[in-house]
């Protein structure tokens, strides 16, 4: 494991067809770009058929670099039909991700499971 995978941890669960990717560290910034790219991946390629919601609670900030990581994890998702959302967060987690329509955003991780289990089924 590399250090930077140390200091971003994250864990992965299955929750009925949708696969939420749970984000361990409270700073995710320029060091946690590849770190956050790899845990995306791994969690696309051992998710259901339901969508991918990546759990930000506990995150207090999220930056444009860490929004580019998310925004590659949504482009392959949607070539593969399949849809990626985001929950929970501090303010400025919420206030960066208003700059990213592509990835519907809630506040609460249990509306953001059922949302993704609902675009499965769309």
């Amino acid at each position: 494991m590399k250090d930077a995978d140390k200091r971003f941890p994250f864990r992965c669960e299955t929750r009925g067809d949708v696969t939420v990717l749970h984000c361990g560290a409270t700073h995710y910034h320029a060091d946690s770009f590849a770190p956050l790219g790899r845990a995306l991946s791994a969690a696309a390629e051992q998710a259901g058929p339901g969508g991918l919601v990546v759990d930000l609670s506990g995150v207090v900030l999220f930056s444009s670099t860490a929004l580019r990581a998310l925004r590659a994890a949504h482009l392959e998702r949607e070539r593969q039909g399949r849809r990626i959302v985001a929950a929970g967060g501090g303010e400025l987690v919420s206030g960066v991700l208003k700059f990213a329509p592509f990835i519907p955003y809630y506040q609460n991780l249990e509306e953001a499971v059922a949302a993704a289990g609902r675009g499965a089924a769309e």
